[in-house]
């Protein structure tokens, strides 16, 4: 059995992508603990979260196959929370617009052996100069509250927010690193 520590509506659509059986299980953790730690790297931070949700998801489901992930965006090393609303998201918006922030997904996979494999992706996401009116359409039409850096990039319109992208695998950007996902449990 494999489950799928996450209730992101965005996450469970991309994992069904990949055409393996799977079933949900909400792992929610107090991601503020961890994202006001000092003394960790944003890298580490998204895979300490990852880790905490595949290991409280193993503790309901020991002999399954846990996958679990956690995406933190940052500008200059502050990390950017979800933002929640359309005012907090177009303050975010506007910050990042023209400049290049970046969007850090850790995604693991914890076997019922006790092994543990994980994945880090960095997307560095350079944003276009927008006006505010431009910013805020956007935002009326994806609703992109709940998302880390406060934006869709797997929407039309959330891609059309950006200039330049660079990352390994673009599966990434949308929670799940697929190719890893992928190349692990098939």
């Amino acid at each position: 059995m494999i489950v799928l520590a996450t209730e992101s509506p965005y996450k469970i659509e991309q994992f069904q992508s990949l055409g393996i059986p799977f079933q949900t299980y909400a792992a929610n953790i107090d991601e503020s603990k961890v994202q006001s730690l000092s003394d960790l790297s944003v890298a580490e931070k998204a895979k300490l979260l990852a880790n905490q949700k595949a290991l409280k998801a193993k503790e309901k489901y020991p002999q399954a196959t846990i996958i679990a992930g956690d995406q933190i965006a940052a500008l200059e090393n502050q990390v950017l929370t979800k933002p929640g609303n359309f005012q907090n998201n177009l303050e975010q918006l506007l910050m990042l617009q023209g400049k290049e922030h970046q969007l850090y997904t850790a995604n693991c996979i914890l076997k019922p052996n006790g092994e543990y494999l994980e994945a880090l992706e960095i997307a560095k996401m350079q944003m276009h100069e927008l006006s505010k009116d431009d910013i805020a359409k956007y935002l009326e039409m994806d609703k992109p509250f709940d998302c880390a850096g406060g934006y869709k990039y797997e929407s039309t319109a959330g891609n059309q927010l950006f200039s330049k992208v660079e990352v390994g695998d673009p599966t990434s950007i949308q929670g799940l690193c697929l190719n890893f996902l992928k190349e692990q449990l098939t």
